[in-house]
């Protein structure tokens, strides 16, 4: 998982904010496969939100999606995403 700066042109378009580095755009949340980087989801987020806002969500849904399939899963992400509330849960 990762939360990244999608920088745009256009200040008007809907949904798109100033980052914190000055940067006009997006802030994508992107949740994939490590192996493969198959997008298990990508979420458009203004440019000024945390890499973990609203994340803990998502990995639950990704988390639906491949448990089950796998021997064993890891979260990867940095440590933004170390959501104390979460961890014993996806432990």
């Amino acid at each position: 998982m990762d939360g990244t700066i999608a920088p745009t042109e256009g200040e008007g378009k809907q949904g798109m904010d100033i980052s914190y580095k000055g940067v006009w755009g997006y802030g994508p949340l992107s949740i994939s496969l490590a192996q493969t980087r198959e997008a298990l989801y990508l979420v458009n987020r203004p440019g000024n939100v945390p890499s973990h806002q609203d994340s803990a969500q998502w990995i639950d849904r990704a988390l639906d999606l491949v448990c089950g399939r796998f021997e064993s899963v890891w979260l990867r992400g940095d440590t933004d995403f170390s959501l104390t509330e979460h961890l014993d849960q996806w432990a």
